[in-house]
């Protein structure tokens, strides 16, 4: 059969493409097996935040005491160790465009940005860092806990914990230098039922769409802008203690690093 008119043929062509582009989120999340778990060496405990590079193909993980950042292969190896010199309680990490760090300290309700030290450099200087305040709630262990970018619209997205869970935006940042207005998204949560609490987040590049990890209710979910819940994956398999940091590589790969030193890698069918 064949169809008359362009436009018709045009709209039905597009309807079909949006739902199978719908359903294979969803699968994508479903489909996610578990490959490989270890302890991450040389850390004892309070492994937390989680991010991917991908010019380098590895991973930044962050240690929220000692503050420490941690420069992993995908397997979970350590490839160098940076102490974070006058950080506090670091708990999210993200890497921005420009190849900046940043991450969360909690307690303090602040965004730290600085460089990565050059190789043979152990150690980071908190003097150095561009301060972000985000005042938005009293300062204590119920902050911002989790950290993503979204690089293309220079973009960060922000969970707090617990008490209540949250969820915020914080936009152009980086593009002009001046701190904008943070959005609150925490409405969003309540469509979506994400877990009892808010460890971890990350952006999905590929897909525009946000993960937001749950420690209390062991388990992964995957939203659209507007908290449409697009999927979700229970951690029943790993049976990690206390996952923390969460990260994509775009390659297939999803890791999730867990309290107090493991290391979770999970691969597609």
């Amino acid at each position: 059969m064949t169809c008359r008119h362009a436009v018709i043929c045009l709209m039905l062509a597009l309807f079909v493409a949006t739902g199978a582009q719908a359903s294979s989120a969803s699968d994508d999340l479903a489909g996610y097996r578990l490959q490989m778990q270890t302890r991450v060496q040389g850390v004892a405990d309070n492994l937390s935040g989680l991010a991917y590079d991908a010019r380098h193909d590895r991973l930044l993980a962050v240690v929220n005491h000692p503050s420490t950042l941690l420069v992993l292969d995908t397997d979970g190896r350590v490839l160098r160790r940076i102490a974070l010199d006058g950080f506090e309680d670091t708990e999210g990490v993200a890497l921005l465009a420009d190849g900046r760090v940043a991450v969360t300290e909690e307690g303090r309700n602040q965004i730290a940005i600085f460089a990565l030290p050059p190789a043979g450099t152990g150690r980071a200087l908190h003097r150095d860092a561009r301060i972000v305040r985000l005042d938005l709630f009293a300062h204590g262990n119920d902050g911002y806990e989790g950290l993503a970018y979204d690089a293309r619209h220079d973009c960060f997205w922000m969970v707090k914990e617990r008490r209540p869970r949250g969820l915020f935006q914080l936009c152009g940042l980086l593009r002009d230098g001046a701190v904008r207005a943070i959005t609150d998204h925490s409405a969003w949560l309540k469509a979506a039922h994400p877990g009892k609490d808010l460890s971890g987040i990350e952006f999905d590049a590929a897909s525009g769409h946000l993960l937001l990890l749950s420690d209390e209710s062991r388990r992964v979910t995957e939203i659209a802008r507007g908290g449409e819940r697009i999927a979700r994956r229970a951690l029943d398999d790993a049976h990690p203690p206390q996952p923390e940091g969460i990260a994509v590589d775009g390659h297939g790969h999803l890791y999730i690093v867990s309290e107090p030193n493991l290391f979770y890698r999970y691969g597609r069918d």
